[in-house]
């Protein structure tokens, strides 16, 4: 029996850390004693033909007490991201930027809440520039 392996497997710890330092995120930890449902959010740099932003919204992103979870991997080529978190005893974790959400799972990308779709006031995060970014949610 023949196994190849592909180069770059098994990396040295050196190596595993600088691949680390390099990683790009936006991640989101839950301190708080119960399951967490997160929802994101930014401008997406396009507008339409009247000159309104376009807001992508994704969510629902279920954290478990204790857990984090990257919900933006790779660059973060905003500098402000937006974010919503509830859990199912009612706590919310909100701001004052209205963005369109959904019950379900979304991808919404629009300019204003169509049908099915309601408003939920979202926190900013304002990344300054930085690569990685960990929030806390507690």
């Amino acid at each position: 029996m023949v196994v190849a392996l592909a180069a770059g497997a098994f990396a040295t710890p050196a190596e595993a850390q600088s691949r680390a330092e390099r990683e790009e995120y936006l991640r989101f930890c839950n301190k708080h004693t119960r399951k967490v449902q997160v929802a994101v959010a930014w401008l997406s740099g396009e507008k339409t033909a009247s000159g309104r932003q376009i807001v992508i919204s994704k969510g629902w992103y279920g954290i478990e007490p204790g857990k984090c979870s990257t919900l933006v991997s790779g660059p973060l080529p905003y500098r402000y991201y937006y974010y919503y978190a509830q859990d199912n005893d009612r706590s919310e974790w909100r701001g004052e930027y209205p963005v369109c959400i959904s019950e379900k799972a979304f991808t919404i990308k629009d300019t204003q809440c169509g049908d099915g779709y309601k408003r939920r006031n979202f926190r900013q995060i304002d990344t300054q520039g930085r690569k990685r970014l960990s929030l806390n949610l507690s």
